[in-house]
């Protein structure tokens, strides 16, 4: 990267204090010439504001005194009405201004009336306009009517009304005048607001009287978009004004003021276009930037003859410290200066004294560096070969260690299995014996049930042979029956012998025998229902019979049946007591394996323990000789570091005893 020159920044430098300073004072300047002047310009307008308004002031108060006094003399209302005309005349002739003149009483009628105007035009006094005006001179106040522009004439016309009082101030009467206003369009356009100014009058609602352009004011054109006039409308009273930069009556920037007349309620404006307001600024900043430019061309005159005054000894310092760096020690270095940079110049030969001693130092220190480094380097090669000796016994002995670490490790691993399986015992031994009290519980409480079962089949037995025997009674029963029904068959028969033999001698007797017949034949009727009866029971026997045979049949059955359940019960029963002998037994053997086995279990604990503890002493020498082999690679790698530190530091020795060679130091 290209480097600036030092001339040429302080230059630049002061160059820019110089702008910056007189930039600022330009502006300071301008921003109080611009004050200035504006107040100046608000002077101007307002003493041309002032004066036209006083002017129209003045003119309308003259008008109104002139009608006070004619009020006033020779008691106007006291005289006939011709002699009033003629004063009213000579007024009229007295001051062109004024178009017509009337006279009216208290009670407001028309006295007498002198005009210009032709007698079929009564002008702006109508009794509309007067009725407005007496309200107003009613209460002792004279009365200006707002700005009329006369539709023939095209000129600006105002009434004027003026009270009429006795000696103790009571209205006695109203003089109106109807006063012709181009005195003040003549006034405002021959105004002078420098060469692009201009004036024009304005009354209280914005409206526009007086304009150098009179057809704007026949047009009664309103002005309130200009900030001006909506000012003075909005506050009329309003004395104190001040200068505004607006938008002007001709739609251009000006800068604008105004003068409120109060009586009336108008106000005379005056505008200046912003480019001939600020023309004297213009020329005084044109004026100003010929200046500074000068001054710029100046100051830079100054800033270089200065920056090479500056320069001059730092140059020659900076050309003695670059025959300084090409190891010339004895240049002498001249100093010209009384300020900073000849002290600057006296401590870099201070320096460069201190530096040629510092040369000579090391030129002995590197000497002494060189025959030491030469002695490190034969006893670091020693101590890399040591190291490297120690390196290879305790990679022997580690990888010792290690091997000795698998096989504790695989006898670890080998007890941890066999501790899982007997673990493994111990819980089948537990269930087997949990599983055998269950059997033993089982088998007691079926032994208990098979005793209920032998007491159930007893009674079973007993009850089936009680059936036995119930049905034996029952057959005899039976028979007995039967042989009733037999007995029962045979009287039937005998008696239906004996109904017949009955009916027979009924049938002999005749007449007689007639009821004796009926008796018969009830009795033979009896005689077949007992005969239905005893053959109805007797298939009834035969079944009972029957059934009672196979009951018998099936109950014997039944009665073999329990038997042979009673002696498999029986069977069944020492079964069970064989079966809960072998199972105390069982019980007995489980519990013994399982004392062997938690015997088993504590020798088991004690072996892993031991196993662990070798384990863990084995892993520590490994460790212990993983450590001792990692410091004697690390003593090995300083060693080697130390060998090529000082092998290196015996070059930087040589290099350094040349490189001091090259400075050409002088004695001291």
């Amino acid at each position: 990267m290209k480097q600036k020159k030092l001339g040429t920044t302080l230059t630049i430098a002061f160059l820019s204090v110089c702008v910056i300073v007189m930039f600022m004072n330009g502006v300071i300047n301008i921003y109080y010439s611009m004050m200035s002047n504006r107040e100046v310009v608000f002077n101007e307008q307002q003493l041309l504001a002032s004066y036209a308004a006083n002017e129209v002031k003045s003119f309308i108060h003259q008008k109104s005194i002139m009608l006070e006094s004619i009020g006033n003399v020779n008691n106007l209302l006291t005289v006939d009405s011709e002699e009033q005309r003629q004063l009213l005349g000579k007024l009229l002739g007295l001051d062109s201004s004024f178009r017509q003149i009337s006279l009216l009483d208290v009670d407001n009628r028309e006295l007498a009336r002198v005009s210009r105007l032709s007698k079929l035009s009564r002008g702006q006094l109508t009794e509309e306009n007067e009725k407005e005006a007496i309200e107003v001179t009613d209460g002792g106040n004279s009365y200006i009517s707002k700005v009329y522009v006369d539709e023939a004439s095209f000129e600006p016309i105002i009434i004027v009304a003026v009270p009429m009082k006795n000696s103790i101030g009571d209205k006695t009467g109203t003089i109106f005048a109807e006063i012709n206003l181009k005195f003040m369009w003549d006034l405002i356009g021959a105004l002078e607001v420098g060469k692009g100014g201009t004036a024009y009058v304005v009354d209280s609602e914005g409206a526009l009287i007086a304009f150098e352009d009179g057809g704007r004011v026949i047009k009664g054109e309103k002005l309130l978009e200009i900030e001006e006039v909506s000012s003075f409308v909005q506050n009329r009273e309003r004395e104190d004004t001040k200068i505004q930069y607006s938008k002007g009556i001709l739609g251009n920037n000006v800068l604008s003021s105004y003068v409120p007349l109060n009586r009336p309620d108008w106000a005379v404006f005056v505008e200046v276009p912003v480019l001939e307001a600020a023309k004297p600024i213009i020329e005084s900043l044109a004026i100003s930037i010929i200046a500074m430019l000068f001054s710029l061309v100046l100051a830079l005159i100054i800033s270089i003859l200065i920056s090479k005054r500056i320069t001059r000894p730092i140059i020659e310092l900076k050309d003695a410290a670059k025959i300084i760096s090409k190891g010339k020690l004895d240049t002498e270095i001249r100093n010209s200066s009384n300020n900073e940079i000849g002290e600057l110049a006296e401590a870099f030969s201070q320096m460069v004294s201190n530096f040629n001693i510092l040369i000579m130092n090391a030129k002995q220190v590197s000497k002494v560096i060189l025959e030491r480094s030469s002695t490190v380097k034969e006893s670091a090669e020693q101590s890399a070969v040591s190291s490297e000796a120690v390196v290879s016994a305790m990679n022997h002995i580690s990888r010792g260690a290690d091997d000795q670490a698998r096989e504790a490790e695989k006898t670890s691993e080998q007890t941890n299995i066999l501790s899982g399986e007997i673990d493994m015992a111990v819980s089948k031994a537990i269930e087997v014996e949990k599983i055998t009290e269950h059997t033993k519980d089982l088998s007691v409480k079926s032994k208990d049930t098979v005793e209920l079962l032998i007491q159930r089949a007893q009674e079973t037995d007993r009850i089936t042979r009680l059936f036995i025997e119930n049905t034996k009674r029952l057959s005899g029963s039976l028979e007995k029956i039967r042989g009733i029904a037999v007995a029962i068959s045979q009287i039937t028969n005998k008696t239906k012998t004996l109904s017949l033999n009955a009916r027979i001698e009924a049938a002999r007797a005749g007449e007689a025998g007639r009821g004796f017949i009926v008796i018969v034949n009830e009795i033979s009727n009896l005689a077949d229902q007992s005969g239905d009866a005893a053959k109805m029971i007797d298939p009834i026997l035969k079944e009972i019979q029957f059934q009672t045979e196979v009951s018998k049949s099936t109950s014997e059955q039944a009665v073999e049946i329990v038997e042979e359940q009673m002696q498999t019960v029986l069977l069944t029963q020492s079964a069970f007591d064989e079966i809960i002998q072998s199972m105390e037994n069982a019980i007995s053997h489980i519990t013994g394996l399982n004392e062997t086995i938690n015997n088993i279990d504590m020798f088991k604990q004690q072996s892993i323990s031991s196993v662990m503890a070798i384990n863990s002493i084995t892993q520590e020498t490994a460790a212990s000789c993983e450590e001792v082999c990692a410091a004697s690679l690390e003593q090995k790698e300083i060693a080697d570091e130390v060998k090529a530190f000082a092998s290196s530091l015996y070059d930087m020795g040589e290099e350094l005893v040349e490189t001091i060679g090259t400075f050409k130091t002088k004695e001291v």
